[in-house]
């Protein structure tokens, strides 16, 4: 079992007169609130603020218990609020679970046991004579985050989390416990994570019949204890009625999480919107990306691809019946037009630069020098400051048809690009120059199993070293260090 090692940040003690204050000091907007000492759990009732807070008091007291229990009852609270007994010494929680732990008396609990419940992020307020001690619970340095599909801009979904491990126990359990249908579109379209919560676009229609309406929802959740911190509904979605599973593939490129915010198309053909990631309140609505079909971010800057034609899957390919699932394969294919590709300062919604170009859906890759994709023909690299072109390639192969559940994958690591076309070979090329370095053909760990995006992988302490390797070396060594799975 790993062992986590945390630090805290200790602030100058604060006044708090009642529940709004305690809240209001600790900047905790919502998840699991603990209250050590709760008396008559009136304070405790009072911090649940609203439906993003879940509140449980703790006593020592069991002849007052019951009591306290009917007022909460009586306040039509019970479940959002509860009180158990507390035998005083360790704290009924797993670790990393409390995101407000309010304790009344500072010799009540020790600081290891705070250490212990508390989530990464997550506030202690300590009474200590008149003044409460805030106590925050640092990031851990070797817990990473996800930001979007593919891990990070650069299109390799390799984390760099060395806490992760075999799983020994369930850390939280939420609904719904089943998705809509096998046999049409994962009700999950995209998830991210970033600052200790969990984002995702979900389908929470009926799953009597895959036939009744699509309830699409952007939600999100704390991601140490699964506590629903919002949820916004989304009008119009891409149809629900997709066959197979897998895909539209560009769904899963349509939110980021950035720090403690979320970049989200809250409709199949709105713009992007910045939401506040603790509340869901949007920040801002970066008009000019109506019609955006992916976004990427990369260092403050948001790169959208843009459609502005309607989502062709709700209009000229509309499924409508079961015989479709056929028709993903021959008919739904990408139709290969221009998009246009927007370079947006995020904080201010100012567009840096523009251009236009046939970009292939899920290809897009981004790294601090470059920004890389399929075009339909070979591979096309442009400054990341000025969005002019660096260089394309020559034809490179890939699968004849592209339907909406495939896509060809691109990812950068350092100054290489790693291609995987869907029909068995891979290839690494100079990100400076589009040189070829490699042509894995056959040689890469490829099985066909069906129409899917290509799951491209660079192993991060192999490929490490890559760089320094020769140019003969580097063909041998692509090989090993990345591999193309079904």
């Amino acid at each position: 079992m790993k062992h986590l090692i945390f630090s805290f940040l200790l602030s100058a003690p604060v006044f708090a007169d009642d529940a709004s204050d305690i809240l209001a000091q600790s900047g905790v907007k919502g998840g699991i609130v603990v209250h050590v000492g709760c008396g008559d759990a009136s304070t405790t009732q009072k911090l649940r603020a609203n439906e993003a807070y879940q509140v449980q008091g703790l006593t020592k007291d069991a002849a007052q218990l019951p009591v306290i229990r009917e007022s909460i009852y009586k306040a039509g609270i019970s479940g959002a609020v509860a009180v158990d007994l507390w035998n005083g010494k360790h704290l009924p929680y797993i670790e990393n679970y409390v995101n407000l732990l309010v304790v009344e008396d500072a010799t009540s609990v020790s600081r290891e046991e705070i250490d212990r419940v508390l989530t990464p992020l997550g506030v202690a307020m300590v009474k200590k004579g008149g003044a409460w001690e805030k106590i925050t619970k640092a990031w851990p340095k070797d817990m990473d985050e996800w930001t979007h599909y593919a891990y990070d801009s650069k299109g390799n979904p390799t984390s760099k989390d060395l806490l992760v491990g075999p799983p020994s126990r369930m850390q939280w359990v939420g609904n719904p416990r089943w998705s809509r249908h096998h046999d049409r579109m994962s009700s999950v379209s995209a998830k991210v994570s970033a600052g200790g919560r969990i984002y995702y676009i979900i389908d929470e229609g009926s799953r009597i019949s895959i036939l009744m309406p699509a309830k699409f929802m952007l939600i999100a959740r704390d991601a140490f204890n699964g506590t629903v911190l919002w949820k916004k509904p989304i009008p119009e979605w891409s149809t629900h009625l997709w066959p197979l599973k897998s895909g539209p593939t560009q769904l899963t490129r349509r939110i980021v999480a950035i720090g403690d915010k979320v970049y989200v198309t809250m409709g199949i053909a709105d713009p992007i919107s910045c939401l506040d990631g603790a509340t869901g309140k949007v920040i801002r609505v970066y008009e000019q990306t109506k019609g955006a079909e992916e976004l990427i971010m990369r260092n403050g800057t948001i790169f959208a691809l843009v459609n502005k034609e309607p989502w062709v899957l709700n209009k000229d390919y509309a499924v409508k019946a079961q015989s479709d699932q056929q028709r993903v394969t021959t008919e739904f294919n990408w139709d290969g037009k221009p998009r246009h590709l927007f370079a947006i300062d995020a904080e201010s919604g100012k567009t840096l630069w523009q251009q236009e170009d046939r970009i292939a859906p899920v290809t897009l890759a981004i790294d601090d020098k470059r920004l890389v994709y399929y075009n339909g023909d070979g591979i096309a690299a442009r400054d990341v400051k000025t969005g002019e072109v660096k260089f394309t390639t020559d034809p490179t192969k890939r699968r004849q048809l592209y339907e909406f559940n495939f896509a060809p994958r691109i990812l950068l690591h350092k100054d290489v690009i790693i291609y995987a076309g869907g029909d068995g070979a891979m290839k690494g090329m100079n990100a400076e120059t589009g040189k070829d370095i490699e042509d894995a053909g056959g040689a890469a760990a490829f099985a066909p199993g069906g129409p899917r995006p290509r799951d491209l992988f660079a192993n991060a302490p192999g490929i490490g070293a890559y760089a320094d390797l020769s140019e003969a070396a580097q063909r041998t060594h692509i090989g090993l260090v990345s591999r193309l799975l079904s």
